[in-house]
């Protein structure tokens, strides 16, 4: 299925970065399109160290192509001396995005979870979108299959862990608990230490709707014209 392989990647990719030296910083952007939550997921492997040059050298060709033929785009580059591991998906709603996250991202030890409420008024809604970190445990991560051959490093050396994750909304964000906020976007920075302490990510966004202003502007305008062909006419 769809995520069942897009996992073998990142599932690869730790392998191979266990045991290294240096850091890993993940770059995760959430963009949804709408409150029902459909979107895109993008995110971004960067490292340091024996880290990078892993990322730089590690051949995952035969399964990046098996993604990509579920759907995904996946792509590995060097920018200057840095290697960079980059994938890629669409997701129809929220739950399907959750379901995703926990299976893509679980060699990283990440698997953020989205719940959103919406709260809707008469000319605009706020939707109120809450992000909250699974702490996997050591029987989920052991689930992973090895896709290497030759003797897996001890799982408790892994490099240290840095995340930037951004979540793009639908409308105005009004209320955050982010750290920078861009119009219809929030970004925080976390260590895996905040991550693992079970931080909560919170936005709250304002929403228009420019259908029922549209409609409430033409029935004023056509209730002045009749007021005044009443009065005057």
């Amino acid at each position: 299925m769809r995520r069942s392989l897009a996992i073998v990647c990142l599932a690869l990719l730790m392998l191979v970065l266990t045991g290294c030296d240096g850091s890993l910083y993940v770059d995760m952007e959430t963009r949804l399109q709408n409150s029902e939550g459909k979107g895109e997921l993008l995110v971004t492997v960067s490292g340091t160290g024996d880290v990078n040059e892993a990322l730089k050298n590690g051949d995952f060709s035969e399964y990046f192509s098996r993604v990509e033929a579920e759907g995904f785009f996946v792509r590995q580059y060097a920018e200057g001396d840095m290697g960079v591991i980059e994938i890629g998906g669409s997701f129809e709603s929220l739950e399907s995005l959750n379901t995703l996250q926990a299976d893509l991202l679980a060699p990283l030890k990440l698997a953020p979870i989205i719940r959103a409420e919406t709260l809707p008024g008469l000319f605009s809604s706020r939707n109120i979108f809450d992000v909250t970190f699974k702490n996997l445990d050591g029987e989920e991560e052991a689930s992973i299959p090895t896709f290497f051959s030759g003797q897996q490093p001890p799982a408790d050396v892994v490099p240290d862990t840095f995340v930037t994750y951004r979540l793009t909304t639908p409308g105005k964000i009004v209320s955050s608990n982010a750290l920078q906020v861009e119009k219809n976007s929030a970004v925080w920075t976390l260590s895996d230490t905040q991550i693992q302490s079970g931080i909560s990510l919170g936005v709250l966004s304002q929403q228009w709707q420019y259908g029922r202003i549209a409609g409430a502007a033409l029935l004023l305008v056509l209730v002045v014209i009749s007021l005044y062909r009443w009065l005057f006419m």
